[in-house]
């Protein structure tokens, strides 16, 4: 059976706080896996944040895929960020997903999918090591099909204007969001299955990028591949 998907909501820019929270528009169902794609900056533009992620109805998240960039230089002078994380048997009911971080955020925004019951297949990540075109976080090799994939990328642009993004070939575009001099962009697929690669079309800039895929095989052993090359902060590893 393939993935599907219940709801998703793109949130907003949340500019200088500690925490961002987006809410579901319809009550989660019981069983239920969500995912959550997260952009952020650090407010003191040095400094990566340390987020953590808790919700209303008290399900607990893993966080994969995160990438970091320092751009000290470049069009914003900004450090950059996104990451996936997940939750997985949710309970039921209105929910709002939280992200606390450990300093306060530049700008944060945090995009959400309910999907049918779901576990992680693999994940990865990629940083810019110079300014290029076309953010990419990389492909995946899947173990199933009609899986459901999701990704998310930062560029640092010095532009920063809505409706930059252009989706991947075979991807939809969630969000598309442009402030200051960064733009963000999500994306997502449902029934994949092969080789996919979590690739945008966008103008150049510093970036960091990150995709997961998802499967109904709950038998599937996730996998994280490491982010490269890494410039400054988080490296992934396989999930114990």
């Amino acid at each position: 059976m393939s993935v599907s998907i219940i709801q998703n909501v793109a949130g907003t820019n949340n500019f200088g706080a500690a925490t961002e929270f987006t809410a579901f528009g319809s009550n989660n169902a019981s069983g239920n896996t969500i995912v959550a794609l997260l952009y952020f900056t650090p407010t003191d533009g040095s400094a990566p944040l340390t987020p953590s992620f808790s919700d209303t109805k008290g399900n607990s998240y893993s966080i994969i895929s995160s990438t970091f960039k320092n751009t000290p230089g470049s069009f914003s002078g900004l450090n950059i960020g996104c990451l996936i994380a997940y939750a997985t048997g949710i309970a039921a009911g209105a929910n709002t997903v939280t992200v606390t971080f450990s300093g306060p955020s530049n700008y944060a925004i945090l995009c959400l999918f309910e999907l049918s019951p779901c576990t992680l297949d693999k994940a990865t990540g990629a940083i810019s090591a110079t300014v290029t075109a076309n953010p990419s976080a990389g492909s995946l090799s899947l173990s199933g099909t009609g899986e459901f994939a999701a990704a998310i990328a930062v560029v640092d642009d010095g532009v920063g204007s809505p409706g930059l993004f252009t989706a991947g070939t075979g991807w939809t575009i969630q969000l598309n969001n442009g402030g200051g001099a960064d733009s963000e962009g999500t994306e997502y697929r449902v029934g994949a299955s092969g080789t996919i690669t979590g690739d945008f079309v966008k103008g150049s800039g510093n970036w960091v990028a990150a995709v997961a895929a998802f499967s109904d095989n709950s038998g599937a052993t996730p996998f994280i591949d490491e982010c490269s090359p890494i410039q400054f902060g988080f490296q992934n590893s396989p999930i114990l």
